[in-house]
């Protein structure tokens, strides 16, 4: 509730600082026509002066006047068609702004309530620890995670390059420590986005070579795992220390365990 109140004044208070704004006088909004009477006003005050003075005769000073009125009512005409079509702009536009001021404080509300988490408790550092370490324990196997992904579209390829793979995967079945064959297996397979096929050959051929693997060996059977399960990272557990890539101040990269 605290996070609502504080959110909703926030809102109002915005949105009563841009009305405000709208409304406030500003010099620049003064229409010509006002500038022009002022200044016939002038020159009429400028008249009487003269005749004062006895710089302009009477009769010429009447003339003057009835000029300098007759422009004076056309400024006032002008002032008064300015002002009423000002006023209901600014009421148009006033119209505008509060709808538009309105449509954003409930789009925000519409928009948190849709992707936002409303009464979700604060969590401590310690709790969201415990949760993500939870979660990670608790998430689907390599195994699992491949057979829930739908088949993956056939890669368009070679047909003979097609027909020798097939013919490896023959092989391999009757020479099934083959190391070399592995190796081919494994990159054609995933050459032909047969990843799970991919995995399970990089898989067989790491576990032959046991402490003889290399460590580029391990990155692509890390590799292959990935791209197998879709992107995902699952489990891992740990193979013999001699068969896993460690942190090394050398390489940077940490160890590489199989799962």
């Amino acid at each position: 509730m605290g996070f609502w109140i504080v959110a909703g004044a926030g809102s109002v208070l915005v949105a009563l600082a841009i009305w405000a704004g709208f409304f406030r006088p500003r010099g620049g909004d003064r229409p010509a026509a006002a500038y022009d009477l002022q200044v016939y006003r002038d020159q009429l005050k400028e008249l009487e002066r003269d005749v004062a003075r006895g710089v302009l005769s009477e009769a010429d000073a009447t003339r003057a006047k009835a000029e300098v009125a007759r422009r004076v009512l056309e400024a006032d005409r002008a002032l008064q068609a300015a002002g009423g079509a000002g006023s209901a702009g600014r009421r148009s536009d006033a119209g505008l702004l509060g709808a538009g001021l309105v449509a954003m404080v409930a789009g925000a509300i519409a928009l948190y309530w849709q992707i936002g988490a409303p009464g979700y408790p604060d969590l401590p550092l310690e709790t969201r620890v415990t949760l993500v370490e939870e979660a990670r324990a608790d998430r689907p196997g390599q195994a699992e995670v491949e057979r829930s992904l739908p088949p993956r579209p056939p890669i368009a390829t070679d047909p003979e390059r097609a027909a020798l793979v097939a013919e490896l995967r023959q092989t391999m079945e009757t020479r099934p420590e083959d190391i070399q064959g592995l190796t081919l297996l494994a990159r054609n397979e995933a050459a032909l986005g047969n990843f799970r096929a991919a995995r399970l050959a990089q898989g067989r051929l790491v576990t032959l070579l046991g402490d003889q693997a290399r460590p580029e060996q391990l990155v692509d059977l890390a590799e292959m795992m990935v791209l197998a399960a879709g992107g995902y990272v699952s489990p891992r557990r740990r193979r013999p220390c001699s068969a896993r890539l460690r942190w090394t101040r050398a390489t940077g990269l940490p160890a590489i365990t199989q799962g």
